[in-house]
C-alpha cells in the first residue's frame, strides 16, 4: 500500500502560521493556557514523575527558544531558562543543578534526576557523593506531605523535595516573565523563531533545504 503524501510546501506553509507568523508572545501566551490546563489535569489525578519529567522537559524546550538553540536542545538550555526565568520565581532553582560535592560541570543534578530518567524511564534516580557511599535522594508529591517551607530543598533525609503543583505553578508564572522578556527585546525574536522553526524540521529533510524554505517564508536571516 502507498502511503498518502502531504506536500512539503503545504507543511511549511502551517508550519511558519506556528513559529513566523505569530510573535514569540503569542506562542508562550497559548501554551501557558494549553499547558497549563494540561498539567492542571495531570496534577487532579496525583500524576508524580511523569509530571515532573515533562516540566522538566518544557523547561529544556523554553530554554532553546530563549537561546536560539537550532539543533537538539540539552542540559544547558534547561539551566539558562531556570536561571534566567524560574529564579526570579523561586529563588531555590539555582541551586539544583550541583546538589553534591561532585562538580557539576555543564550538567545539572535535577535535570539528570528528573527530566532524562524520569522522562525515558520512569523512576527518577539519585546523585551520589564523591564517597560513593551517600546519596541524594528524592520525595515527589503534593502538599502538605511536601511543606512549602520545603519545597526544592534537602530534608534531613537526603531527599530533594518536589510538590508537583507548586512546580507547574511556578513554571507558569516563569513562562509570563518569559512573555514579557519577548516582548520588551526584540533582537530575542530571530533566535526564537528560527529556534522553533527548526524544532518542525521534518526527518530525513536535508537541514538546508528547511532553512531555505523557511527563509522564502519570512524566517530570519
Amino acid at each position: 500500500m502507498t502511503n498518502q503524501r502531504h506536500p512539503l510546501s503545504t507543511y511549511a506553509d502551517w508550519v511558519a502560521g506556528e513559529a513566523i507568523r505569530k510573535s514569540p508572545g503569542v506562542c508562550v501566551e497559548t501554551w501557558i493556557e494549553h499547558w497549563g490546563r494540561v498539567f492542571g489535569g495531570m496534577v487532579s489525578v496525583s500524576s508524580m514523575y511523569e509530571l515532573v519529567a515533562l516540566i522538566g522537559a518544557r523547561i529544556e524546550f523554553l530554554g532553546g527558544l530563549h537561546r536560539g538553540t537550532e539543533g537538539d536542545t540539552g542540559c544547558e538550555d534547561f539551566i539558562a531558562y531556570c536561571n534566567d526565568f524560574l529564579v526570579h520565581v523561586q529563588p531555590r532553582y539555582g541551586a539544583l543543578h550541583c546538589l553534591t560535592d561532585r562538580s557539576s560541570g555543564n550538567g545539572s543534578d535535577f535535570f539528570t534526576m528528573f527530566r532524562n530518567r524520569s522522562l525515558h524511564g520512569m523512576t527518577p534516580a539519585a546523585t551520589a557523593f564523591a564517597n560513593n557511599s551517600e546519596v541524594i535522594a528524592w520525595w515527589v508529591g503534593y502538599a502538605p506531605d511536601v511543606p512549602e517551607t520545603e519545597h526544592l530543598l534537602v530534608d534531613s533525609h537526603g531527599r530533594l523535595q518536589v510538590d508537583l503543583e507548586r512546580l507547574r505553578e511556578e513554571l507558569l508564572a516563569s513562562m509570563q516573565r518569559f512573555v514579557s522578556h519577548l516582548k520588551a527585546n526584540s533582537q530575542s525574536v530571530r533566535g526564537f523563531q528560527r529556534a522553533l522553526w527548526f524544532r518542525y524540521l521534518p526527518r530525513h529533510l536535508p537541514r538546508s533545504m528547511w532553512e531555505a524554505a523557511g527563509v522564502a517564508l519570512g524566517l530570519p536571516i
